[in-house]
């Protein structure tokens, strides 16, 4: 689907697109809530995979794709990709997909002095 995106819409992707799965946005699988996907530069791959030239002075930018739980779409959203990608940091979240990942915008509760 992302791959055909841009040819049949006429348009591009890239770094920090958000790309929701259906309009209404559903689930992936029925294992996960997982319903967008944030383009991303390759996190896991060596440093300089990112980008290929070709003999013919034509460009080629590799992405990887990470979906997203509905909590880190708004948030991406409303308060752009820095700060999601700050959350998303703290859950420790890579670009190899785990669908049982936490959701890094999930409010959590704090009890006592904090």
């Amino acid at each position: 689907m992302l791959a055909r995106l841009p040819h049949e819409y006429e348009t591009w992707l890239g770094i920090g697109h958000t790309i929701p799965n259906g309009d209404p946005t559903e689930p992936y699988a029925a294992n996960t809530q997982f319903s967008c996907a944030l383009i991303m530069p390759p996190l896991s791959a060596p440093d300089g995979f990112s980008r290929l030239d070709l003999s013919d002075s034509r460009m080629v930018n590799f992405y990887s794709v990470m979906p997203l739980h509905p909590k880190e779409t708004e948030y991406k959203l409303s308060r752009g990709l820095e700060g999601l990608t700050n959350k998303l940091d703290s859950v420790r979240a890579t670009d190899l997909i785990d669908v049982a990942r936490a959701n890094a915008c999930k409010h959590r509760k704090w009890f006592g002095l904090f």
